[in-house]
């Protein structure tokens, strides 16, 4: 009862938008997991966190729960704050919890301007996080360590401004870490170049593609981790 309550917290879904097309999935490794995306929606500004509480099970589902929690107030109280300045609020909210129970939280965190197109994103230790536009596909990496492991050390933002049929793709490590049964691990390079090769398709079909990849890699071998995946793309006109 108490691992349904913990998975019950987690977005439904993304928020409807007439310029975004958005996707977003997460699979526990266990009963109850520790990966969790959010969704909020401040005037025009559409927000998404994606994050990944470390451990597995119960303890980590229960940190999830308050992790998800921070997020939706951080969203609903900093209307036209900035990302940094979100994190931060969700830092002060979760630091003593994470650090009396010796936990860290991965997490990504951004927001999409529907008006000027404008996306803002910034990786707190988390990856993958890939974008995608015509030129190709790129890793945007952590620029600060997870919350939980030191104060105040907030990440930096990276901006883009999307153009019709760009995406951003936040996943976890249970995608990239996905073993074979030989012991090979899915890995970025096979996950960004997947992103990639994905472009031209809706974020509900490029999220199906990345799960049946994914799974058929593993060729029935369990996974050994919580696998989560937001999607964002621009509609095309």
């Amino acid at each position: 009862l108490a691992s349904a309550l913990a998975q019950s917290v987690i977005s439904k879904g993304p928020p409807l938008s007439n310029r975004l097309d958005m996707f977003a999935r997460t699979n526990p490794a266990a009963i109850a997991g520790g990966d969790f995306y959010v969704f909020g929606r401040a005037l025009d500004t559409v927000w998404f966190a994606v994050g990944d509480v470390a451990g597995k099970g119960l303890p980590a589902a229960m940190l999830m729960t308050r992790a998800v929690a921070a997020c939706r107030v951080a969203f609903l109280t900093h209307r036209d704050a900035t990302v940094r300045d979100v994190i931060a609020t969700i830092e002060d909210e979760l630091y003593e919890h994470l650090d009396e129970a010796g936990l860290f939280i991965t997490m990504a965190v951004g927001a999409i301007n529907e008006a000027t197109s404008t996306l803002s994103v910034a990786s707190a230790g988390h990856s993958p996080i890939v974008w995608v536009d015509e030129d190709g596909a790129s890793l945007i990496p952590a620029s600060s360590p997870p919350i939980g492991i030191i104060r105040n050390r907030l990440p930096q933002i990276t901006k883009r401004v999307m153009r019709p049929g760009d995406c951003l793709l936040i996943g976890s490590d249970g995608i990239t870490e996905q073993t074979a049964p030989d012991g090979e691990m899915f890995g970025y390079d096979r996950f960004v170049e997947l992103c990639r090769s994905m472009r031209s398709r809706p974020a509900a079909e490029q999220g199906r593609i990345v799960c049946e990849t994914v799974h058929g890699f593993a060729a029935g071998n369990q996974p050994s981790d919580d696998s989560t995946l937001v999607i964002v793309q621009t509609l095309r006109a």
